[in-house]
């Protein structure tokens, strides 16, 4: 049975605040101070555009005409209901509120957030704030309004509907001329979706890898009858020299598939992170078939011990940085999987369900909705220099990782 579109939704975002929460990328504090795009209100677009695109009426639905004694006489006025959709997402605070996104840094230009965002926000863009770097400074500017006359909006009008909606709190605060204000903006989004072919393959692309994560976490369920699972943090810590990091990464996991002590791990999937505290590190969740584990506390001290031990080697690239690593939970927002490890049976409905939308959900389909600037620029780093776009004013332009590594991924230790 396919899962609903809001159910993907509310499930990532539900773990990748609550995940970026404790590792103190993402806070209250940032958001509140115009530091950071407010992930609750991105929560609420993404949903709200997953409801308007199964639906093919307007959100105010027409009911008649009538004639009106207005201020210029009477006049022939259109007359609007509101849906069910309508009163769902009432007062539409999310479309009128000032929303912060970062764009542009000292040497990128890059989109954290999705498509369909831009989509929505490309005529009625008045409420949009861009975070931008300049120097050392951190600059919040006003994108520059673009009067389009195909669309014949008037930008003066436009400014006063914006201003109103942010003081609406009931429907009979609502004249017919903002319903259909709402149903042009909703309109428009859905012509821009329409003909986007890029918003469509980037949803068959994501659905395709969440779907392979699934096959192979229950392809290993099912051949060992259960799995044993838990999680690690592998930081990699040094204050004053860049290091290759995927390569570190290969080459631990290379190690692991060399030492006898760590053949009983099948199999695992991970994601690189990034947050102020740590820096750059990757999480790793590993499988276990649940009948081979004894001593558990022994195996994460062996493991442990061989990432804070990995620099002494010959490999000069290795011999710098310093080591760390932490037990992390498997799940920050499903109480089920709130634990450093967890016994999941092939036949727990409840917890193989809880995997997969919180862990899953969030390794695959994060980007999506969100994709943090930083591990956007991490990952652009290590691509070819022949890959990369400049812009004219000789920043990098960010618009596809496609000939760099990923941020999630997965594969087998046992030979």
């Amino acid at each position: 049975m396919k899962t609903p579109n809001s159910v993907l939704i509310k499930t990532t975002f539900d773990e990748m605040i609550a995940r970026w929460t404790v590792i103190g990328y993402y806070s209250p504090y940032a958001v509140d101070n115009m530091k950071m795009t407010d992930l609750g209100t991105l929560r609420s677009i993404e949903l709200f555009l997953s409801d308007i695109e199964r639906i093919r009426t307007d959100i105010f639905i027409k009911r008649g005409d009538s004639l009106r004694n207005t201020s210029n006489g009477f006049k022939v006025c259109t007359q609007f209901h509101p849906t069910v959709y309508a009163k769902k997402w009432f007062p539409f605070k999310f479309l009128f509120n000032d929303i912060l996104i970062y764009s542009e840094s000292s040497s990128y230009h890059f989109r954290e957030v999705s498509r369909r965002f831009i989509a929505l926000f490309s005529l009625f863009n008045l409420n949009i704030k861009e975070l931008v770097q300049d120097g050392n400074e951190m600059e919040i500017l006003q994108p520059l309004w673009v009067d389009d006359p195909e669309q014949k909006v008037d930008p003066i009008r436009l400014s006063l509907f914006n201003q109103k909606m942010r003081k609406v709190d009931n429907f009979n605060q609502l004249n017919d001329s903002d319903m259909m204000s709402i149903n042009v903006i909703i309109s428009n989004y859905r012509e821009v979706f329409k003909g986007s072919k890029i918003i469509n393959r980037l949803d068959y692309n994501f659905y395709k890898k969440r779907n392979n994560y699934i096959e192979y976490f229950l392809t290993l369920l099912n051949q060992y009858n259960g799995l044993f699972i838990f999680s690690i943090n592998f930081y990699i810590k040094n204050d004053y020299k860049t290091f290759n990091l995927p390569q570190i990464k290969k080459d631990f996991f290379n190690t692991l598939r060399s030492k006898q002590e760590f053949s009983i791990l099948v199999g695992y999937m991970g994601t690189w992170e990034f947050c102020e505290h740590y820096g750059y590190f990757f999480r790793v969740l590993f499988f276990v078939p649940r009948k081979k584990i004894n001593d558990y506390n022994e195996l994460f001290d062996n493991l442990i011990h061989t990432w804070e031990t990995f620099g002494y080697s010959k490999k000069e690239m290795r011999d710098q940085p310093t080591y760390e690593a932490e037990l992390s939970n498997i799940s920050e927002s499903n109480i089920n999987l709130r634990t450093p490890y967890s016994v999941i049976g092939k036949k727990n409905q409840t917890l193989i369900s809880a995997f997969i939308d919180s862990v899953i959900n969030y390794t695959t389909l994060c980007e999506k909705y969100f994709f943090p600037a930083e591990l956007q620029m991490f990952i652009f780093e290590h691509m070819l220099d022949n890959k990369k776009e400049k812009a004219l004013g000789g920043k990098f332009i960010i618009d596809s990782l496609k000939s760099g590594f990923s941020r999630s991924f997965r594969g087998h230790i046992k030979n």
